[in-house]
C-alpha cells in the first residue's frame, strides 16, 4: 500500500549506516593508494623512506614506501562511523585525529576542515543517496490532477 511522503524515511538509518561503512572503506582504499582530499600524497623524506624499507620503528605494520599512512595501521583503523540517525551518519577517528592533523601539515592530507572528503568519496556517498531518495520516493502515494479546457 502506498504511504504519504511525509511518511517515508528519505535515507534511513539502515542505508546511512551503509553508506558511511562504504565510504570508509573507500577512504581506506584511496589512501592506501597514495591519495587524500587534494590528490596524490607528498612524498616521505629519504631517511624516513629509508627507515620505513628497513623496518626501523616499533609497531611497524608496512615497509612501504610509498606514502600510504600505514606505518602502524593504527590511524587506518581507527577510521569508523562513529554515529547513525535518521538524517544522518558520522565516520571520524575517534582517537587518531591528532595523526591526521599532523599528516595534513606533512603534505599527507586525508580529510581537513575545508574538504573534509576526497572528491571521489563525496560523489560516491551522492550516488548512493540519490538512488535512496529514488527507491524510497517509489512508496509515496502521489496524485496527479490535471485540468484542460474551460471551467
Amino acid at each position: 500500500m502506498a504511504k504519504p511522503l511525509k511518511d517515508i524515511p528519505i535515507v534511513g538509518r539502515p542505508t546511512w549506516r551503509d553508506i558511511a561503512d562504504s565510504a570508509v572503506r573507500k577512504i581506506k582504499e584511496l589512501t592506501g593508494k597514495g591519495s587524500g582530499v587534494d590528490g596524490a600524497f607528498g612524498a616521505y623524506t629519504r631517511a624516513y623512506s629509508r627507515r620505513k624499507s628497513k623496518g626501523g620503528f616499533p609497531h611497524q605494520a608496512s615497509m612501504s614506501t610509498t606514502p600510504d599512512l600505514k606505518l602502524t595501521g593504527d590511524m587506518m583503523r581507527d577510521l569508523k562511523t562513529t554515529s547513525v540517525g535518521e538524517t544522518f551518519a558520522v565516520i571520524s577517528w575517534p582517537s587518531q585525529g591528532e595523526k591526521v592533523r599532523w599528516n595534513t601539515a606533512q603534505g599527507r592530507a586525508v580529510s581537513t576542515l575545508d574538504k573534509p572528503l576526497a572528491k571521489s568519496v563525496a560523489n560516491y556517498i551522492f550516488r548512493r543517496i540519490d538512488k535512496a531518495i529514488k527507491r524510497n520516493i517509489k512508496q509515496a502515494r502521489v496524485h496527479k490532477t490535471f485540468r484542460f479546457g474551460k471551467r
